[in-house]
């Protein structure tokens, strides 16, 4: 019933503007119509279950929601905004119309941000393969991607699930796809796995190829780190191009790495970093940040 309300523009006008099936026709109100004083944008109805139950009355406290409009105002359903040809009359009528509006699709699906961590302690859990199990299904329907982020015998490595084959393919052609049995059996004490549902078409990205370049992130070159000691003070270099790189020093190899503070400096194609004078020993790295 809502829906037929929602649709009979002699009633509510609505579908004139708020066209299915996102509840937006992309063009600019009649301010006179709205009861605007500027142009606005129809807005899309995909987020007004977010919003509907912001109170706008004097001293309210609201923990979440901003109002159906622009300016925050615009809060009880299912008249979002003044309009005049607005011919609503029962109070069924407009609890019915009120159910329709709540019932707009954000365009985003629910296992878009759903994550689960798995450890060898908890990899066999029954319930958390049933969430999985939707979770690749999902991904099988092109509702969402599928990554897989952490540790397998103490290595990082990123995957990204390949719906065509039923596996997740890892990062670079020396990780060929593997089922997720077959990734949990790889887990030994102190890993873990968290399985994420991502954006339709940001898996790739986010589980294998994070500049987009093409090149999957484990078959990319490390950058080279050059060294000049000059007396006391050591000189850094390393290419401008590998920016999600960070230096780091240390009192050993198998020592406390520390971020180095000094500031870098652009010149040319490299940046370039002056070490304070030392007279111990120091140990220097590149470590991506991801």
């Amino acid at each position: 019933r809502g829906r037929d309300l929602y649709n009979d523009h002699p009633k509510s006008h609505c579908v004139i503007c708020h066209a299915l099936p996102t509840g937006s026709d992309e063009n600019i109100d009649l301010m006179a119509e709205v009861g605007s004083n500027q142009p606005l944008k129809t807005v899309p109805l995909r987020t007004v279950y977010q919003r509907a139950n912001f109170d706008g009355t004097a001293g309210a406290v609201n923990v979440s929601g901003y109002g159906l409009l622009h300016d925050g105002t615009g809060f009880r359903l299912p008249r979002g905004h003044f309009y005049v040809l607005d011919t609503l009359d029962t109070l069924q009528e407009l609890n019915d119309l009120t159910a329709f509006l709540l019932c707009f699709d954000t365009g985003t699906a629910p296992t878009t941000g759903f994550s689960r961590t798995l450890t060898r302690a908890t990899a066999d859990d029954p319930a958390t393969a049933g969430l999985l199990d939707t979770l690749e299904s999902q991904a099988s329907l092109a509702a969402c991607d599928a990554i897989v982020r952490g540790r397998i015998a103490g290595q990082w490595h990123q995957f990204v699930y390949d719906a065509a084959s039923k596996s997740y393919v890892g990062r670079g052609a020396a990780f060929p796809g593997l089922t997720r049995t077959q990734l949990l059996a790889g887990l030994t004490t102190g890993d873990a796995l968290t399985f994420l549902g991502v954006l339709p078409g940001q898996g790739a990205r986010l589980g294998a190829d994070r500049d987009g370049d093409g090149v999957p992130d484990a078959d990319e070159p490390a950058p080279i780190l050059s060294i000049e000691l000059t007396g006391a003070v050591p000189q850094l270099a390393w290419p401008q191009a590998f920016t999600d790189w960070m230096l780091e020093t240390g009192p050993g190899l198998t020592g406390d790495w520390q971020t180095a503070t000094e500031p870098r400096v652009p010149h040319e194609t490299q940046w370039q970093l002056v070490f304070p004078p030392t007279s111990t020993s120091h140990y220097f790295r590149l470590r991506r940040t991801w």
